[in-house]
C-alpha cells in the first residue's frame, strides 16, 4: 500500500486503528485463571442482561456496593445487583424485574463480578 493511499475499515481507517488482531479475550480479560463466562437465563436483569447474553465473569475483582455479580442462593447461580444497605449492613439483592430480598454478608456467596456482557445482535 503506498503512503498515500489508506485503508477503509468498517469503523474508520486502518491508520486510526491499527489491530493486528482484534480480540475481545485480550481487550475484556486482565486476569484469565480467575475469568469465565456463563450464559445468561432469564429475564430477571432486563433489559441491561438479557436471555442467551454472554456474561465475562471475573473473580479477581472485589464486589461492591451497587456491582451486578453472579451469586449463589438456595443452590443456584443468579446475576443480580448487589446493593449495601447503609442503615444496617445488610446486601439488598436486586432483579431488575422481580422481587428484592436481603442478605447478610455471612449469607451471600458471591460468585463473581460481571465485567462485560456480549449480546448477539441478529437482524
Amino acid at each position: 500500500m503506498s503512503d498515500t493511499q489508506e485503508t477503509r475499515t468498517l469503523f474508520g481507517t486502518y491508520e486510526d486503528h491499527p489491530f493486528d488482531d482484534l480480540s475481545l479475550d485480550n481487550l475484556l480479560i486482565t486476569n484469565p485463571s480467575s475469568s469465565f463466562y456463563f450464559k445468561a437465563s432469564g429475564e430477571a436483569m432486563s433489559p441491561y442482561i438479557m436471555d442467551g447474553d454472554l456474561l465475562l465473569i471475573d473473580r479477581s475483582i472485589l464486589v461492591t456496593d451497587n456491582s451486578i455479580a453472579i451469586i449463589q442462593w438456595e443452590g443456584e447461580f443468579l446475576c443480580r445487583q448487589l446493593c449495601k444497605n447503609q442503615s444496617d449492613g445488610t446486601w439488598i439483592i436486586k432483579a431488575l424485574k422481580g422481587k428484592s430480598f436481603k442478605c447478610s454478608d455471612s449469607n451471600l456467596v458471591t460468585f463473581g463480578k460481571v465485567k462485560a456482557v456480549v449480546r448477539q445482535c441478529l437482524f
